[in-house]
């Protein structure tokens, strides 16, 4: 007999006390970048956004693009070398 899984795939943390810590959706999210951005009093600003396996970053990516409006974003995995391009590279270092 098989058991169903008890994997919460969507968990949900509540944060007791962190009303300007953690921030609920998109536009909420942006808006706390937007204010950190101008903050820093800078005219240029980078902002990193780092995934872990598992982010729907086919939702945030996209969603993030459309709150903060950068004038360039550049997706590491399109700026990655192939793997058979790096294999060559190290070709003549690697033995059996």
């Amino acid at each position: 007999m098989r058991k169903g899984s008890n994997y919460d795939k969507m968990p949900v943390n509540r944060i007791a006390g962190a009303k300007d810590s953690a921030w609920h959706g998109y536009e909420a999210i942006g808006q706390a970048l937007r204010k950190a951005i101008t903050g820093t009093g800078n005219e240029r600003c980078v902002v990193a956004v780092d995934c872990y396996p598992g982010v729907r970053d086919g939702e945030l990516l996209p969603a993030l693009k459309r709150e903060l409006r950068p004038a360039l974003t550049i997706q590491i995995r399109d700026a990655n070398l192939s793997d058979g391009h790096i294999e060559n590279m190290l070709a003549r270092n690697l033995t059996d």
